[in-house]
């Protein structure tokens, strides 16, 4: 496992998000979600549903994952594609 050096406040931009929930791909969350980019998949025998999306900040990502909350999806990964300000490096 690689070990990741954060060199900026993570909250502070935008950055892309790959976000996967347990579950198909309902109207209701493609709505919620607002992305066209969703892919129907299937991991460990269940049925799952990956999105990208990009969010202006961690506050905006919380909004979303509330509402997933709220809805009773089972959120399974949420992992940073891009960021702006490239907050992520290895070393």
């Amino acid at each position: 496992m690689e070990k990741i050096r954060y060199v900026e406040n993570l909250f502070s931009g935008p950055a892309n998000y790959s976000i996967c929930v347990l579950g198909e791909p309902t109207k209701t969350l493609i709505r919620i979600i607002g992305s066209s980019e969703v892919y129907p998949l299937e991991r460990n025998g269940k049925k799952v549903v990956e999105f990208n999306n990009w969010f202006p900040d961690q506050t905006a990502l919380l909004g979303l994952l509330n509402t997933l909350h709220d809805l009773h999806f089972a959120i399974v990964s949420i992992q940073v594609l891009s960021a702006e300000n490239e907050i992520l490096t290895n070393y």
